[in-house]
């Protein structure tokens, strides 16, 4: 069976990362057995670091920065985009 991919661009800002709702994305990724395609680049290295050290990391393809045909082609090979909505202070 063929596994659905999802791309990430989370909360971007010059197509960069921040963390609000990352880890729980990631998190459903894995338990929904589903390929997370993630870029763009962190904001903070630590969180990077301790994101990338989780199991649920495993399902996670990490792209880094790409271009807009990168971006274009990540989008044609996904099931659909996702973008973090969650506010956290």
């Amino acid at each position: 069976m063929k596994r659905i991919k999802f791309a990430l661009i989370g909360c971007s800002y010059r197509n960069s990362i921040i963390y609000q709702g990352i880890t729980h994305i990631v998190k459903a990724a894995k338990n929904a057995n589903t390929k997370l395609i993630l870029y763009g680049n962190f904001n903070s290295k630590m969180y990077q670091s301790e994101l990338i050290k989780t199991k649920e990391f495993s399902n996670v393809d990490f792209r880094g920065y790409v271009n807009k045909d990168e971006m274009n082609s990540i989008s044609n090979q996904s099931f659909a985009g996702l973008s973090t909505l969650l506010h956290i202070n």
